[in-house]
């Protein structure tokens, strides 16, 4: 197993989501606006997302649609960063400047710390964590330790997407690399190749006494993944720094 970098200066991160599902003992329609509430100062207005066009006994009952947001929050000092709230959902979400794990956890800490004293989280379901990587090339010909061919020859990668899973003890986590991929910004559109990592873990006992080893756990094993997906080529192109006691 290949070291780990601890940070990248060339950081292809585009997006990071932590996502916590759970059960509440308030009626639906309560729990937004009681996690608002507790976090109404720090963001802007709320933008309702999409999913509310759908008819309540539809969303309720639909297990594709329980557990989406149902608004969107933008803090106020970084448009980057946002949180989405839904009746059985909170997401966190880093876009673009990502800055590094820390402060990402140090920022859902802080927001899970104010949510907890509202009691609307009865019971957490899942806890997922999610990263979209992007790179300006075909990742299957440059910078990936996979090959896939067909009756031993190599294909041609024309467009190709792979879908896996990966299981770590108690987490899980959905690999989709796709070689065709367009990243929208204010650039303007650079087509490329996206890595999404998603890890989750069902086994949330005690969620918010071990909140901090949670989210370590489920950042390591997506971590872990990703590098060892990279060619030791690609990971000195990224500029990595690691940590020498460990």
């Amino acid at each position: 197993m290949r070291k780990i970098p601890t940070k990248l200066d060339n950081c292809p991160i585009i997006e990071s989501v932590l996502e916590i599902r759970f059960d509440s003992s308030f009626d639906r329609n309560v729990v937004f606006p009681m996690l608002y509430s507790t976090i109404s100062d720090d963001y802007l207005p709320p933008t309702p997302l999409p999913i509310l066009q759908i008819p309540e006994n539809v969303r309720a009952t639909d297990p594709n649609l329980c557990f989406q947001p149902y608004y969107r929050l933008v803090l106020k000092e970084d448009p980057n960063v946002s949180i989405q709230i839904g009746p059985r959902v909170i997401a966190f979400s880093f876009t673009q400047n990502y800055k590094g794990w820390d402060a990402f956890k140090s920022y859902v800490t802080k927001y899970v710390g104010q949510f907890q004293k509202t009691d609307v989280i009865k019971k957490v379901l899942r806890l997922g964590f999610r990263v979209i990587n992007f790179f300006d090339w075909d990742i299957y010909k440059k910078g990936i330790e996979l090959q896939i061919s067909l009756s031993g020859n190599s294909i041609p990668y024309h467009e190709t997407a792979l879908k896996t899973k990966f299981i770590d003890g108690k987490y899980e986590s959905t690999v989709n690399i796709i070689n065709n991929a367009t990243l929208n910004s204010i650039n303007g559109n650079r087509l490329g190749s996206i890595i999404d990592i998603d890890t989750y873990s069902v086994r949330c006992e005690s969620f918010f006494d071990k909140i901090s080893t949670y989210m370590d756990e489920a950042h390591s094993a997506e971590k872990s993944i990703f590098f060892n997906l990279l060619t030791e080529e690609l990971i000195a192109e990224l500029k990595p720094t690691y940590n020498d006691s460990l």
